[in-house]
């Protein structure tokens, strides 16, 4: 939903790309991945002394087990290098189809509007409804709306809001528990050193004595 329609925001609607400081880590980050997907057993193929470590095995007794993975992986290698040249081939074909021809570009979510804004694309509950209405009853949304009223109606609104479920029933309450009993223990709290001095003294007596026991 960040990428489609119209800028909901000013932020959104001034939004640049960072510089190269930004973008070079993702990048680096990115080859990384893409060398992984495409030479998975390479990667593989150079775990044979963590996997040795970590299991007490020496990597003798490993290699069987990781020869059919490696194999596995090989064929996904030559799958992913097919599918790369592929692609290029349709970008190929794609940029040779277009050559000489206009090429212009149009707002996201046009609908055929002569000034499409964002008050009329969709947004991220009406992409989510189907599966909200699906599990209403555990995900619990509320739904406020100001329903159109005359002929010409002045206003209208509708929003929906799905709290989450684990928070509000589990870990607010708990919290909230804990916070009440931990509240009344605020009497040991006084603030004098000499007093939390005092209480590990008695701590250690304590531990002592079951120890002893």
């Amino acid at each position: 939903m960040v990428f489609l329609g119209e800028p909901r925001t000013a932020h959104g609607a001034e939004a640049r790309d960072p510089g190269p400081g930004l973008l070079l880590p993702m990048a680096v980050l990115a080859a990384g991945c893409a060398v992984v997907g495409l030479a998975p057993a390479l990667l593989v193929g150079r775990m044979g002394g963590a996997l040795a470590t970590l299991t007490g095995l020496p990597e003798a007794a490993l290699a069987p087990t990781l020869a059919p993975v490696l194999a596995s992986l090989e064929r996904v290698s030559l799958g992913a290098l097919a599918l790369l040249v592929v692609t290029g081939l349709l970008a190929l074909g794609r940029r040779r189809l277009l050559a000489g021809r206009p090429v212009e570009s149009a707002v996201t979510w046009d609908c055929g509007y002569a000034r499409p804004g964002a008050r009329m694309q969709y947004t991220a509950s009406s992409f989510a409804r189907p599966l909200t209405l699906l599990f209403g009853g555990l995900l619990r949304t509320r739904t406020r709306r100001v329903a159109p009223a005359g002929p010409f109606p002045g206003q209208a609104a509708l929003a929906t809001e799905t709290p989450d479920v684990f928070r509000e029933a589990l870990f607010r309450p708990a919290f909230q528990l804990a916070s009440g009993v931990l509240g009344r223990l605020r009497w040991l709290q006084r603030g004098h050193v000499q007093l939390y001095v005092l209480y590990v003294l008695l701590t250690l007596v304590a531990l002592l004595v079951w120890k002893l026991r």
